[in-house]
C-alpha cells in the first residue's frame, strides 16, 4: 500500500526535468523510500510499521523528560530514539519505566579508545562510562506487555547508543536489560539525567509498533 509520502515522491520523480537533474531526483527517491522502510512508515519486509506516539524537542532544560499516557499491555512494544545533550560532567542518562529506578537490571558492552568493558547494573542507564557535558544518541526497543494470552512474558529492553564520555572518548554501547516488575502495566517512560539537565535542543521520539 502506498503512503502519501511515497505518492509525493512519485510525483516529484514524474516531473519533467533536464537529464542532468533527473539522476539526482531518482537517487533522492531511493533514499527517501529506504528511510521510510527503516522507520517502519512504509510497509516492507512484512513489518506492520511504527506509529508515532510523541516527538519531544526540549525547549527548556529539564532533569526528566516523561512520555505519559502509555498502555504497554495493549501497545506491546515501543521504540525510543534520542539525541540528548547534557549539561553536567559527570552524569548518567537513564530510562525509567513508570518513572521508577527500581526492579531493573542491565547488561551490555561498551567500546571506546581505552578498550572494552562489560556493563552490569541495577538500572537502565544508556551510557557506559559517565558522560561529560556532551551528547548521547540512542535507539532502544522496549517490550512492554507482561502477558500475551495466557503466556507471561519478561519485559526486556534492547538497544544501542553512542556517547562522549567524561574523558572525551567516543563510546559505542550494546545494551539490554529487564524490568523485573510483573504485575503493573507500563504507563509511562521517563528519561532522567543524574546531574544537571537534559539541555535545550535535545530531541526524543517515541513510537509504538502496530
Amino acid at each position: 500500500m502506498s503512503s502519501s509520502l511515497e505518492d509525493l515522491v512519485n510525483m516529484v520523480e514524474g516531473v519533467e526535468l533536464p537529464t542532468s537533474q533527473f539522476s539526482g531526483v531518482s537517487a533522492l527517491r531511493t533514499r527517501l523510500l529506504n528511510a521510510l522502510v527503516a522507520l517502519g512508515l512504509q510497509s516492507g519486509g512484512g513489518s506492520g510499521g511504527l506509529t508515532l506516539v510523541e516527538n519531544k524537542t526540549v525547549d527548556s532544560g529539564a532533569a526528566t523528560i516523561t512520555f505519559s499516557g502509555l498502555d504497554g499491555d495493549t501497545d506491546i512494544k515501543y521504540r525510543m530514539i534520542g539525541n540528548c545533550l547534557v549539561t553536567t560532567n559527570p552524569s548518567n542518562l537513564a530510562l525509567n519505566p513508570n518513572g521508577l529506578a527500581t526492579n531493573l537490571i542491565r547488561s551490555g558492552l561498551r567500546i571506546n579508545s581505552g578498550g572494552t568493558g562489560n556493563l552490569n547494573s541495577t538500572d537502565w542507564t544508556l551510557n557506559g562510562d559517565t558522560l561529560g557535558a556532551t551528547q548521547c544518541c540512542f535507539a532502544v526497543d522496549i517490550f512492554a506487555t507482561k502477558l500475551i494470552g495466557a503466556q507471561a512474558l519478561r519485559r526486556y529492553f534492547v538497544g544501542n547508543s553512542v556517547c562522549l564520555n567524561s574523558s572525551n572518548q567516543v563510546e559505542t554501547l550494546i545494551l539490554s536489560g529487564q524490568w523485573l516488575e510483573t504485575t503493573t502495566n507500563l504507563t509511562s517512560l521517563a528519561l532522567v539525567v543524574s546531574a544537571g539537565t537534559i539541555a535545550v535542543g535535545s530531541n526524543i521520539i517515541l513510537y509504538k509498533y502496530t
